[in-house]
């Protein structure tokens, strides 16, 4: 479960409020802490694949947060995904790329540092001056694999130990550690989606977990269709 492996091609937090129940009349009523959803008495194994199951039955999700790639890059991502659709942004080593993957196809916009940086600097002077400050739309191959699907999170588990009942941003969650000092902290209370990653590699965090969400294409006026530059 190391972070690294998890979230690499390249919360909502909730307040608990539990009522105090006392032996004098009250004119308000208490509020009954929410019941556990029961994934507390499972084994480290049956929790992951709980988690797993419940993100991938999510209809969306948003992530955000930062971590390293293998040859030690900064990577920082800030991006809801909603089946084969995606917006958000992610940011290597301080090169940020602003994506759109809608029902059409996939769009691509970023500043002319990081042109500069991924394109051959022929290629890059010819670009930068037509494309401007619009999206570049990509062939449908190449936008898939900006797509961060559920499973990416929830690879086979292997050495995972279950850990305390405690709270995550003020929400009720186990954790499951790994021998690499990974932590994933699971929602006790509704369903048990996912609600952070965390390591010494880096932290992401599982927000608006099955939110209606709505991504569309970037209006055509926005749009640079340049697919001899993407391959």
């Amino acid at each position: 479960m190391r972070i690294r492996n998890l979230i690499l091609p390249v919360a909502a937090s909730a307040a608990l409020l539990a009522g105090c129940a006392t032996q004098t009349p009250s004119s308000q009523p208490t509020t009954p802490a929410p019941a556990y959803n029961g994934v507390q008495d499972l084994d480290a194994d049956a929790i992951w694949q709980a988690a797993a199951d419940a993100l991938a039955d999510a209809q969306s999700f948003h992530l955000k947060g930062s971590a390293k790639t293998d040859a030690g890059q900064s990577v920082e991502i800030d991006a809801v995904y909603a089946g084969d659709l995606a917006e958000g942004s992610y940011t290597l080593s301080g090169l940020e790329l602003e994506f759109i993957i809608a029902e059409d196809g996939g769009y691509v916009r970023a500043a002319e540092n990081f042109w500069r940086e991924m394109l051959p600097a022929d290629q890059a002077d010819l670009l930068i001056p037509l494309l401007g400050n619009r999206y570049l739309k990509l062939p449908s191959s190449t936008a898939s694999e900006l797509i961060l699907e559920p499973e990416t999170f929830f690879p086979e588990a292997k050495g995972l130990n279950k850990g305390d009942i405690t709270e995550y941003q003020g929400q009720p969650a186990i954790v499951l550690t790994d021998d690499a000092g990974g932590k994933i902290y699971i929602a006790l209370v509704g369903e048990p989606y996912p609600l952070a990653l965390t390591s010494s590699e880096g932290n992401l965090e599982f927000l608006d977990v099955d939110a209606a969400v709505t991504i569309e294409a970037p209006p055509a006026d926005q749009v640079f269709d340049a697919t001899a530059f993407t391959g």
